[in-house]
């Protein structure tokens, strides 16, 4: 499988002065940074003459002499590649004067670090590993041990150090599983040296929202005041190149050019897949944001359901105001998490276990009989019978209504084929988080999801619960 390296990306906001473009690309080499294999410069249709009329784009034009010059590959930068701010007539703006054209920059600002830090591109896909990979993992496994399983581990393995990998991609295809690897398209080195105090501002913020680990935001630093003001002075020449400046001559040559690194505190982790894939105005990204961000509390809804997906009871559960439906095994684990609300290492605790097989078997409607006089007995009969490790189709497609009796009798005589491995329970913390944190994703996103499904605080071992007791609500109908 071939691997993937981002492409080196510059973006920056230019006023009139388009030289920070090439003032930042000398920064850039001179810190031995990546050389930007694409350029894009957000502006106004004034910065958008003013830097076509300077000759930087073209073979010819400054940014590639410069290139050329410093011995660097080429930069493919065309007009298009000029992102003009609009009014809501789609048209160009000359300045940004009023509160609707500042709207329109911001807008125009947030979509553009959205859209650069969400491309993506994949690998070709295959249908084995490499050669050498696959070599040693045959001098340890036996034929019949090797799984599409284990191939998507190895690759995973095996790409997981390389920068920009996101995720492994499976296609069954005539009977085989084809691979391949999914790489942020694009590493994004922002410039904020150029445009107005408005325009670095919200690149700069824009890049704190949606910047990942490898991306980097600058300033450059020019040492002499009225060479930065010059119109004649766009990088420091290799060669001795004399000018005239402010009644003094100056060899551009000997002009220090810094690039000034601003550190980024990046949000981009907790910021949830719905608002990093949607077309928001800048506006509305910080109101969800920080909506996002806000854990107010949680209230079960165990008997609000409805069908599901493939004939399975969904029951509700509202999160900070935000509306799910859960299949009833991720709602059991999630409820019975918040009823226990005490701290949890890897292993599921028996306190935790007890707890969510209530749950489960109040969702069942499970009706109380002889030995089994409430759901605690129960539950604490299967869990000493060790039959957590059943299907959980079994119990939610089958054992409806039933008493907790005949529930108990029929995981008595189960067949051993139906079990689910792990069980409706499994046995690691880690593995009921997970999986009740990509349901939460489906309806919230990511961030939205990590917020309110439990988490382990920083040094700590055991997972604890979002919110206070005070905060979670069971609403009960019946």
């Amino acid at each position: 499988m071939q691997f993937y390296s981002p492409e080196p990306l510059l973006i920056a906001v230019i006023g009139t002065s388009p030289a920070v473009i090439t003032e930042t690309l000398f920064g850039l080499h001179q810190a031995k940074r990546a050389h930007p294999k694409h350029i894009r410069v957000i502006t106004t249709s004034v910065g958008k003459s003013a830097f076509i009329n300077s000759d930087m784009l073209g073979e010819d034009g400054k940014v590639n002499q410069f290139c050329r010059d410093y011995g660097l590959p080429e930069v493919d930068m065309s007009e298009d590649d000029i992102w003009v701010v609009k009014d809501d007539d789609n048209v160009a703006l000359a300045d940004v004067n009023t509160m609707a054209q500042h709207a329109a920059l911001a807008d125009l600002i947030i979509e553009s670090v959205r859209s650069l830090t969400t491309a993506v591109t994949e690998t070709e896909m295959v249908a084995k590993l490499p050669d050498e990979l696959l070599a040693s993992l045959e001098d340890e496994l036996s034929e019949d041990e090797f799984t599409p399983e284990l191939v998507r581990e190895a690759l995973e393995t095996l790409h997981a150090n390389r920068p920009g990998f996101l995720s492994l991609r499976e296609q069954k295809r005539d009977g085989l599983s084809y691979f391949s690897a999914e790489y942020e398209k694009y590493q994004i080195h922002a410039s904020i040296a150029g445009g107005r105090k408005s325009m670095t501002f919200l690149l700069g913020y824009a890049m704190s929202l949606f910047g990942r680990e490898n991306d980097t935001l600058s300033h450059v630093l020019v040492s002499d005041p009225d060479v930065e003001r010059s119109a004649e002075f766009f990088y420091p020449t290799i060669s001795s190149q004399k000018h005239r400046i402010a009644d003094k001559e100056v060899d551009f040559a000997n002009v220090e050019v810094m690039l000034a690194d601003i550190p980024l505190v990046k949000m981009s982790m907790n910021m949830p897949d719905d608002i990093r894939q949607s077309k928001m105005t800048y506006s509305e990204t910080i109101k969800q944001f920080e909506k996002s961000r806000n854990v107010a509390d949680i209230r079960f809804y165990p008997d609000c359901s409805r069908p599901g997906p493939r004939a399975q009871t969904e029951f509700k559960v509202v999160c900070s105001g935000e509306e799910v439906w859960l299949k009833t095994t991720y709602f059991a684990t999630f409820w019975g998490w918040a009823e226990f609300h005490r701290p949890v290492g890897r292993n599921v605790s028996s306190g935790l276990a007890l707890k969510i097989v209530e749950c489960y078997l109040y969702l069942l409607g499970a009706k109380p009989e002889g030995q089994f006089a409430d759901l605690a007995s129960a539950a604490r009969f299967i869990m000493s019978q060790d039959m957590l490790d059943y299907d959980e189709d079994f119990l939610f497609g089958k054992a409806k209504n039933l008493t907790m009796n005949e529930i108990v009798a029929k995981l008595e005589v189960l067949n051993p084929t139906e079990r689910l491995r792990g069980g409706v329970m499994g046995k690691n913390t880690d593995r009921q988080r997970h999986r009740l944190v990509d349901a939460l994703k489906k309806a919230f996103g990511k961030n939205f999801a990590e917020q309110h499904a439990p988490s382990k605080p920083k040094g700590e071992q055991h997972y604890v619960f979002p919110v206070g007791k005070d905060s979670i609500k069971v609403i009960y109908d019946k």
